[in-house]
């Protein structure tokens, strides 16, 4: 499967300098390595590594979590209020993804519970978002009420 991929131009791998200039751009904006690296999901190491254009290409899972991060993702406090991330699940309940499903692929304890608070971790919130632009870059769900959720909060 990989080869015939492959011959069709299925690329897994990506070059690394549209990624390279977007952490560049993140840093100049104040972001530090390790924020990018928090807010992408993508291991500290491997920022480090794409930021020093190290390797010559990058995973498209890489790029796509990193170019998702934005200067706006690492909050300024602790807890945020909920209500751009109670709108997110309910964006990705309706685009079919189960809490089951958010809470496997982003490591939140409990989807559902978001629902009943008034404020999330910080963290919590930077993950939803980055997991819907993600879902929404591949073209898995609808990217215009994403869109809609994380424009109307700047996020």
């Amino acid at each position: 499967m990989y080869a015939l991929g492959q011959r069709a131009g299925d690329r897994r791998m990506v070059p690394v300098g549209k990624v390279a200039n977007h952490i560049d751009m993140l840093l100049k904006s104040g972001m530090s390595k390790a924020a990018i690296s928090d807010a992408s999901g993508v291991c500290r190491t491997t920022v480090l590594d794409i930021a020093s254009r190290r390797n010559s290409r990058v995973w498209k899972s890489t790029a796509a979590s990193i170019l998702g991060v934005c200067v706006s993702d690492v909050f300024d406090s602790h807890y945020v209020p909920a209500r751009k991330a109670q709108d997110i699940v309910i964006a990705l309940n309706r685009a079919g993804y189960t809490n089951g499903y958010i809470k496997r692929h982003i490591g939140i304890s409990r989807p559902s519970g978001i629902a009943k608070e008034k404020y999330v971790v910080a963290s919590t919130m930077r993950k939803l978002a980055i997991f819907a632009r993600h879902l929404a870059a591949r073209g898995e769900i609808n990217a215009k009420p994403i869109n809609d959720i994380l424009r109307e909060y700047a996020v």
